[in-house]
């Protein structure tokens, strides 16, 4: 595990977030019988963790944006 990598952080993270989310989607599966969830806990638990996830990686990348935005120059 590469600990001082931004990058590789930004990229476990969003992979993290994806798998919640697909967590999430299959538990928000309606069974025909019923029309109810699947269970309603997995998915409101799924969505927020990735979100969460999504929201660190995106953190993750706010300084590097920063350093790399040309500045405007006001003459």
């Amino acid at each position: 595990m590469r600990r001082d990598d931004v990058d590789w952080w930004i990229a476990a993270l969003n992979y993290v977030g994806s798998i919640f989310f697909m967590l999430s989607a299959i538990g928000a599966f309606t069974l025909p019988t019923t029309g109810n969830v699947i269970n309603l806990t997995i998915v409101n638990l799924g969505t927020f963790l990735g979100a969460v996830c999504f929201f660190v990686g995106a953190y993750l990348l706010l300084p590097r944006a920063r350093s790399q935005s040309p500045v405007a120059e006001i003459a």
